[in-house]
């Protein structure tokens, strides 16, 4: 059984070039039937056990045989990667926003059910178990879900899509996702692996081709410590190794469900067939293994690159839960949803800038510019030449800023410093409670650009932010003229400081010569 026999695949859609929405689309269908059309192949690792099941090759969405994983489970039906992937989705599109505690209670009830017959992986049966021992312990108590399973594998991989696509214009994206990792993987490893994956398919939305995704992955990815080194590493061996099959990069890197090995696995894979979607998901499941974990990713990435037109209509036709993802991507995938997400696409795919300053061992970035909402517009916003002074211009960006932080940041509550003369230099302009927490927001104003507060001023936000317990700092900037705004909260303040190195390079050499 090869990775390239051509009976096995139907044939790709021709491909233009993918709106944002159909990109979006394309995710997570690719996500769905990456997972589904492995069922009868997934876990088996013998690749002379694979032939001999599928003696005509593997064509997609085989039956379970007995004794199999997944026996019971008809053609068309998800892998137990699948069944939490759906729940994800309803979770996501029933919010419009990702919740852990939603998430987690419909995972739990799903999968504690006695209806439920699929199968449950160390990382579900782990999360299961911390909610039973925290319930028994607390009695009347609400679980945070965020502590699932110390597990470095696949879980998270295989539905995370649904988080991604409604916050990757968010600051506080790769906050979301580790929320969203820590579910059922409580894990450091997992954690990164999977804001790397966050990164790559936010790439692919803002319009990028898989390689140009990749590399620009690689310029965010920390190269000095944790795990950041390593997964540049695993991406970096991706790419060397890409004249190999599939199926023997597979096992060069291993076959699997560790994140260590399954993702280097599947970054090959998409690399290697960035243009067919169906033969890159056949190639995966072809290299046998955790087949269903890898096709997922690769079926997501080809997906957001693609489009939804570029996955086969009779492939998406196969999925028996198909209405239901399509009546939640309907749900999510709004015009002003759409409008707001093609802003911060078009911004992202711009921004040309290298990031390599991530805090190990997290992968982090700068906030993507937002558009403000219709709802919030002055009518002088994107009008800056009526504005008038700069003490007006300010005026007009802390009355929009307050509406953006309570209809578009999701604050409860905004207030204005009072004007006195003890607070003349108060660092902020606004306080807040986001979540129930407080916040100390500082807003900067200019008609045609993002202006960069002072350094002072950034280190009195963190100062005060650090001095007073539990207290929290955000910076928002205001774009006039595109109506744009982008919001940094205190875990990307690091993006606000000045690069001195530069300065410091110079000061050494005025050193070294007078020396």
């Amino acid at each position: 059984m090869t990775d390239t026999n051509p009976v096995t695949r139907p044939a790709d859609a021709d491909r233009g070039s993918p709106s944002l929405e159909d990109r979006l689309r394309g995710a997570v269908w690719g996500q769905f039937i990456g997972d589904a059309a492995c069922l009868g192949s997934h876990w088996i690792y013998n690749l002379a056990e694979l032939r001999r099941t599928f003696p005509e090759g593997i064509k997609g969405f085989e039956a379970p045989g007995q004794g199999h994983y997944h026996q019971g489970k008809v053609p068309g039906d998800q892998t137990h990667y699948g069944d939490a992937a759906l729940l994800l989705l309803e979770s996501v599109a029933g919010l419009t926003r990702f919740d852990p505690v939603d998430f987690g209670s419909r995972f739990v009830e799903r999968l504690s059910s006695p209806e439920y017959t699929g199968y449950i992986d160390s990382a579900s049966r782990g999360t299961l178990e911390a909610y039973q021992v925290f319930c028994e312990e607390h009695p009347g108590r609400h679980f945070s879900f965020q502590s699932g399973a110390d597990d470095d594998q696949l879980a998270t991989a295989s539905r995370l899509v649904p988080v991604v696509l409604v916050h990757f214009c968010d600051a506080g994206l790769f906050d979301v996702v580790a929320a969203a990792t820590r579910v059922c993987q409580n894990n450091p490893r997992a954690i990164a692996y999977m804001r790397c994956h966050a990164l790559i398919l936010r790439e692919l939305f803002s319009g990028r081709d898989i390689h140009s995704a990749l590399h620009r992955v690689e310029e965010f990815v920390d190269q000095s410590s944790g795990f950041g080194k390593e997964i540049l590493r695993k991406i970096r061996g991706a790419f060397q190794v890409k004249h190999l099959r599939v199926t023997d990069a597979t096992l060069q890197f291993g076959q699997s469900c560790p994140l260590i090995c399954s993702f280097p696995a599947a970054v090959h894979t998409a690399v290697k067939y960035p243009d067919r979607f169906s033969r890159a998901v056949l190639a995966a499941a072809a290299a046998g293994g955790d087949s269903a974990g890898r096709a997922s990713m690769i079926g997501a990435w080809l997906g957001a690159y693609l489009g939804q037109q570029g996955i086969p209509l009779v492939w998406r036709r196969r999925l028996n839960a198909g209405s239901r993802i399509e009546k939640c991507l309907n749900r999510l995938l709004t015009d002003e949803f759409i409008q707001r997400a093609q802003a911060c696409a078009d911004e992202n795919k711009t921004d040309t800038g290298t990031l390599t300053t991530a805090v190990a061992p997290q992968l982090s970035a700068p906030p993507p510019p937002k558009p403000i909402s219709a709802a919030i517009l002055d009518n002088r916003i994107g009008r800056p030449e009526q504005a008038g002074s700069p003490e007006d211009l300010n005026s007009v960006g802390l009355r929009a800023a307050v509406r953006i932080l309570k209809l578009q940041e999701g604050f409860e509550q905004v207030t204005p410093v009072e004007s006195r003369p003890d607070l003349k230099r108060c660092p902020f302009q606004l306080f807040g409670f986001r979540d129930r927490l407080p916040y100390i927001i500082a807003v900067k104003t200019a008609a045609n650009r993002f202006v960069r507060p002072a350094d002072g001023l950034v280190d009195r936000l963190l100062a005060l932010a650090r001095r007073i317990d539990g207290l929290n700092a955000a910076c928002m900037q205001i774009k006039m003229d595109r109506g744009t705004y982008r919001i940094f909260y205190k875990e990307t303040f690091k993006f606000l400081a000045a690069d001195m190195k530069p300065v410091e390079n110079w000061l050494r050499q005025r050193l070294e010569d007078s020396g």
